[in-house]
């Protein structure tokens, strides 16, 4: 497991690499995120750093994600939330992994509404009534399901909508597990 200090160092080691390309990079310390999956980075041109003078800023530099573990650090995308890249990254160890169209539910708490369950999954996917009772009885036997939706704002809802029901679940990442 890497330390803040390490991370540091990887991250300016990734931004090194770049500098053939671009000006002499820096690490925005003050801008700098922990999440319990690591850490995010920000950075700017050093002369912009120094100087506070816009011509010398970069625009659209992709924030980099150095992992606790010892995976190598990533640029995550800068179109979505760095929420969601470390959600996808704890699913699958890309943090620039796609959302798929499917719930993974994993578990059930005490008073879990089951048939509330089985309406849900009916309402948000394309499956029939024996087919929802199966994945949730899976569930209920501790096992883990993946279940089919029509798109990812679907799968989304499902999720939410299943976690208000007393099923834990996520959105999978990356290509179908």
């Amino acid at each position: 497991m890497r330390t803040i200090d390490e991370a540091r160092k990887a991250a300016l080691f990734q931004l090194d690499k770049l500098s053939s390309e671009l000006p002499r990079l820096e690490l925005i310390d003050s801008a700098m995120e922990e999440y319990p999956a690591g850490w995010v980075f920000y950075y700017q041109s050093a002369e912009y750093v120094k100087s506070g003078d816009v011509q010398h800023a970069l625009v659209g530099n992709a924030p980099l994600f150095v992992p606790r573990d010892d995976l190598p650090p990533q640029f995550i995308s800068y179109h979505r939330s760095v929420g969601e890249s470390l959600e996808a990254f704890c699913y699958c160890s890309d943090a620039n992994a796609l959302p798929n169209a499917e719930v993974e539910l994993l578990t059930w708490r005490d008073g879990a509404d089951a048939a509330q369950a089985i309406r849900a999954i009916r309402d948000r996917s394309s499956l029939g009534l024996a087919e929802a009772k199966a994945f949730v009885d899976s569930c209920l036997a501790g096992k883990t399901v993946r279940i089919p939706t029509s798109g990812v704002s679907v799968a989304r809802a499902l999720q939410k909508e299943l976690e208000t029901l007393g099923f834990s679940g996520r959105v999978t990442y990356g290509g179908l597990m």
